[in-house]
């Protein structure tokens, strides 16, 4: 109902909408979020809903019909089974007279002939007023706002019906559980960008095995997104992360990723972290396929969202070549332990991993989401090689060419894998080199590996910018543990 009010907002007047429902069995506060919601959206595009109870007139068995089981106890003898069967009833219209009452339309129950309905709506749209105003409130409470409109003398046999009030804006901090799920649940829905919080992201691809992608996704905040509240001698924020992955074909959810993190930092460390932006590291595991990936991020103080999308392409696996994953570049590299000022806590269950492709030697590479780096920073280089059965893992080597302006710079030399697991037969390479060897502007590195005395290899792209600085840029990390 909401939705179909939404587009209705364009169409100028007052509209109508007659639902024929048999009733809403979540009823109360199990529902106040969404028939709230619904009850807004009415209004802002001058929408009466009406609503109709099409099981009309009934006669209920007591008991219940053929298709229920029976009674037990003396139930069926006190009358209590009929009392029930009457306040399910009653309690199935209760979402639909208070849609209906607050959107200034009617309810209709128990009614045999639908014909009357269309008539009274009919009758309902034939003529009105149209009368607006000012509120003098400016609390953002979300309460329930009554509106009571009187006419000074009313022609005989006239009748005054008017949409009884509205619900009050409401800040993010009044938001209960219910709000806040539906507020993501809105932005993902969306087809239009959030970007009050603006946020950066960066996906890449590496190999599980032949069926399994791990897709780790990177979001980047800047520090004047960050909002921080103090708690006994200490500063907090706490941010909300979610992805969905839908398959292109069928818009299908094919993964999803859900994480609240929350970052606390002391007195003595917070003026330099607020020089610094947050960066958030999760993945999802994902089959071979075409995909669209919709990032999330929100604030937890104010309510701020901003989304991200893109398209994911994992293409399926070529036994008979050498393969690589994506080039990941990073200005940083950390133990792989998370530290004590950080909490994580991962919703998507069904899928983890003891350990990310990102974790070589007991580090972890921090991706660097924006690609832009100092003169001053060492630039890591992150990539793996997936072999085919007939290459020699003891022979394979890797090495970085350097282009700029389509002019090939410089090379490194060729290094054997820094691990290999036998059993995927995966080679992992992490090269670094410090940036103060180039000049400032685009570059191209390509990642190349070759197998020594056979006919296999490969090669894959990145980019970055290199620009001057006083000061190296840093980056505060809040790893998550990869899920799907």
């Amino acid at each position: 109902m909401e939705a179909v009010c939404e587009v209705l907002g364009g169409i100028p007047g007052k509209k109508s909408v007659i639902q024929f429902t048999s009733g809403v069995t979540q009823t109360g506060e199990e529902n106040r979020s969404q028939l709230i919601a619904a009850t807004n959206s009415a209004n802002r595009s001058n929408v009466s809903i009406y609503t109709v109870d099409s099981r009309g007139l009934l006669t209920a068995t007591p008991g219940g019909d053929a298709s229920m089981g029976g009674s037990g106890g003396t139930a069926m003898f006190s009358g209590a089974t009929v009392i029930s069967q009457s306040q399910s009833r009653q309690d199935s219209r209760e979402t639909l007279a208070t849609l209906a009452g607050d959107t200034g339309g009617r309810s209709f129950f128990d009614i045999g002939d639908f014909g009357k309905v269309f008539q009274s709506v009919q009758n309902d749209t034939s003529g009105y007023y149209l009368v607006g105003y000012y509120s003098t409130d400016a609390a953002r409470d979300g309460r329930w706002r009554r509106i009571h409109v009187k006419i000074a003398q009313l022609p005989p046999g006239a009748h005054l019906r008017t949409r009884e009030g509205y619900y009050a804006p409401k800040n993010f901090g009044v938001f209960t559980t219910e709000d806040r799920e539906r507020q993501l649940e809105d932005a993902f829905r969306s087809d239009t960008p959030e970007v009050e919080l603006p946020v950066a992201v960066e996906t890449a691809q590496f190999r599980l095995d032949k069926n399994q992608v791990f897709v780790p996704i990177a979001a980047k905040l800047a520090p004047s997104a960050l909002q921080w509240a103090q708690k006994r001698g200490s500063h907090e924020t706490a941010f909300d992360f979610a992805a969905e992955v839908r398959d292109a074909k069928t818009n299908r959810v094919a993964g999803a990723l859900r994480d609240t993190i929350t970052v606390k930092i002391d007195a003595e460390h917070f003026q330099d972290m607020q020089q610094r932006a947050l960066v958030y590291q999760g993945g999802i595991i994902l089959s071979p396929g075409e995909y669209k990936l919709k990032f999330l991020a929100r604030e937890n103080e104010s309510g701020r969202i901003g989304t991200f999308e893109d398209k994911l392409t994992l293409p399926p696996p070529q036994p008979d070549h050498l393969q690589l994953s994506s080039v990941l570049l990073s200005s940083q590299v950390e133990a792989a332990q998370k530290t004590a000022q950080v909490k994580t806590q991962a919703f998507a269950k069904d899928a983890k991993m003891k350990s990310s492709p990102l974790e070589v030697g007991g580090e972890r590479i921090i991706p660097s989401v924006t690609r832009v780096f100092t003169d001053q920073q060492t630039l890591y280089v992150f990539f793996q090689g997936y072999l085919p059965p007939k290459a020699d893992a003891t022979s394979l080597r890797a090495g970085l060419v350097f282009f700029r302006n389509g002019q090939r710079l410089s090379d490194t030399p060729m290094l054997e894998p820094a691990e290999y697991d036998g059993e995927t037969r995966t080679a992992s390479f992490r090269i670094s080199l410090p940036l103060s060897r180039l000049n400032a502007g685009r570059y191209t590195v390509q990642a190349v590996v070759v197998d020594a005395g056979t006919s296999y290899a490969a090669f894959a792209r990145n980019y970055f910018a290199l620009r001057s600085a006083a000061k190296p840029a840093a980056a505060a990390n809040v790893p998550s543990s990869p899920s799907n």
